[in-house]
């Protein structure tokens, strides 16, 4: 007889990323609060108005995001007929893992495109029991690569421990070339490393880890929350992740190495590996008939509560945003009506437990986008959830405090985030201008990871265009050392769609060019009645920012302080034409690449 403790409602969030998205929805234009606007182009309460198309609109499905180079090209979509379907690529058991690690792998670059993938980035999951007194070793090589870590989380998908790969405490005889200054020449054979997994629980957490944490060669794996019973006897459940991001040019998505194998010592001495290992532990979650990782669809906000938040238009009553789960998950949030007691009225913080409610109101064709846009940083899911109800709403919080949510479902405890809602309704092309941290270069197989004398702001930056979390998919990115930057570290970069790009919008006249699909926030694939093409959700990335980079996004603890905080490091947001972008001409880059 098994029993599992795990909780009805999962949380929904991104896999760092898996990283969930939230933004400040207050502002001009009237769109968040609870009045009409008169003024702007009003979508009635039907489901047919200016900048939302039906489903027939025309979109490319694809698991992948379609980079610019060759050498992420990766072939063709799949048919409309698989547009979401779980098995392509699959989401367990593929030809990209193995036994042990079972899940996956998620990213923008050929795998498993969902729940917010750094376009640049791959991650592979372990979901397993551990045997009461057993240790559990892994045994990996460093990549080929910019960053690569390993992080372990609960079952409701809260980071519980994690150490990044300079953290990582070489095998004797080999050397890590994830140190500043350090080569990264170390031949394959003295890049080897052993890190433990403890069946304890972490005493000291720390949700958003920054440069400059110590070395180790163990990290934690336990939560009290997460186990099941067999016969009378309890198994903790635990889970890791596994990434790497940016290979070096001519390397796989892993960076040219393997997985990190794992190793588990058993009570009495028995060592296991390969099969053995993942029996005893049941990774492939044999003995449970499926899998026990949370239900895919937990990953994506359901129809009903998507368009209830995208279209309060079509609402008569009030309903509960926070409650994500579709029916057949026992969910009963958006659209079915609150039937519940009174709400208490936005404020700084909420109790836990407290309801969100979307409530019926007019909004404009371009809603939740500003034209003036707004950015926040990563707070929790009701913060998320508040770029639609507004943070006005029953239920709001709008001093959200910093690290209460963890930065969603399944973080990468080394990076931060601001996003901010688009829309092609303001213009074709959107330009994006801003100062790009520093940071160290790999893509092109440097010697050095970077100077040992020089202190780098952050160790990665990406900028991505995603869809809404209807989907929660990449459409594309660009990572620091595809943005050329001026002598003051500016750079330029511009997202249209593939037939309204600028002629200039190229590396050579200084400006770095990413994808905004058409497929906008993403309904289509979810085989959604109501798409909005225009959307999108351009999402900032920072990764273990320095101590003394005082503009990071991981300095952002207070909603609505982003600017003030990142200054220059935020950038502005411009929407044009083509042609006016165009006018500018071309004007050689004064740093070809960094």
């Amino acid at each position: 007889m098994r029993t599992a403790q795990t909780p009805l409602a999962v949380t929904f969030g991104v896999l760092v990323a898996l990283s969930v998205p939230a933004y400040s929805t207050a502002g001009d234009d009237g769109i968040n609060s609870h009045a009409n606007t008169p003024e702007r182009a009003v979508a009635p309460r039907t489901a047919s108005w200016p900048g939302v198309r039906d489903r027939a609109v025309s979109f490319t499905p694809n698991w992948r995001v379609e980079r610019q180079r060759a050498r992420r090209s990766l072939g063709a979509a799949p048919s409309n007929e698989d547009i979401f379907s779980f098995e392509d690529p699959p989401w367990f058991g593929g030809p990209r893992t193995t036994c042990f690690w079972y899940v996956g792998p998620f990213g923008g670059s050929g795998g498993v495109n969902a729940a917010y993938p750094d376009g640049g980035a791959q991650y592979v999951n372990a979901y397993f029991r551990r045997p009461a007194g057993s240790r559990l070793l892994l045994r990996g090589k460093y990549p080929h690569a910019r960053y690569s870590s390993l992080i372990t989380y609960d079952i409701n998908g809260a980071a519980l421990d994690g150490v990044a790969d300079y953290q990582i405490r070489p095998d004797d005889g080999s050397k890590n070339p994830f140190l500043f200054g350090a080569s990264r020449t170390v031949p394959d054979d003295q890049r080897d490393w052993t890190v433990e997994v403890l069946d304890e629980v972490n005493p000291n957490l720390n949700v958003k880890v920054r440069y400059g944490e110590p070395e180790k060669d163990a990290i934690y794996g336990r939560s009290e929350i997460s186990y099941e019973e067999v016969n009378g006897e309890r198994f903790y459940l635990q889970t890791i992740l596994y990434r790497v991001y940016i290979p070096d040019e001519g390397y796989d998505s892993n960076g040219g190495v393997d997985y990190p194998e794992p190793e588990l010592i058993l009570e009495d001495g028995t060592r296991l590996t390969g099969q053995a290992l993942c029996d005893a532990t049941d990774s492939e979650a044999k003995e449970v008939g499926g899998t026990r990782f949370p239900p895919i669809q937990a990953l994506f906000v359901p129809q009903g509560t998507y368009q209830s938040l995208r279209y309060p238009n079509l609402l008569s009553e009030p309903c509960e945003a926070l409650v994500t789960q579709p029916p057949e998950l026992g969910g009963n949030g958006c659209p079915t009506p609150w039937a519940g007691p009174e709400v208490p009225a936005a404020a700084p913080q909420q109790p836990k437990g407290t309801p969100l409610l979307q409530t019926p109101r007019e909004v404009p064709a371009y809603f939740p986008a500003q034209r003036d846009p707004v950015w926040r940083a990563q707070f929790d899911r009701r913060n998320l959830l508040q770029l639609y109800t507004g943070d006005d709403a029953p239920g709001a919080a709008y001093d959200p405090v910093a690290g209460s949510g963890g930065g969603g479902f399944y973080p990468n405890i080394h990076n931060q985030y601001v996003r901010t809602a688009v829309n092609r309704s303001f213009g074709d092309v959107l330009v994006v201008v801003g100062k790009l941290p520093t940071s160290p270069t790999t893509y092109h197989g440097d010697e050095t990871f970077g100077d040992a004398d020089t202190s780098y702001q952050v160790r990665y930056t990406s900028l991505c265009m995603n869809e809404s979390f209807r989907s929660t998919r990449v459409m594309d990115c660009l990572f620091d050392e595809e943005l050329p930057v001026d002598a003051d570290g500016y750079y330029t970069a511009v997202f249209s769609s593939r037939k309204d790009r600028p002629a200039n919008a190229k590396k050579a006249c200084g400006v770095g060019w990413a994808e905004w699909k058409t497929t906008g926030d993403g309904a289509g694939y979810m085989d959604d009645d109501l798409v909005d093409p225009d959307f999108g959700m351009l999402q900032i990335r920072n990764m273990l920012a320095d101590p003394s980079f005082s503009n990071a996004t991981f300095n952002v603890v207070k909603a609505g302080t982003e600017e003030e905080v990142m200054e220059e490091y935020l950038p502005t947001l411009t929407y044009m034409s083509r042609t006016q972008f165009q006018r500018g001409g071309c004007k050689a880059a004064t740093n070809k690449g960094r």
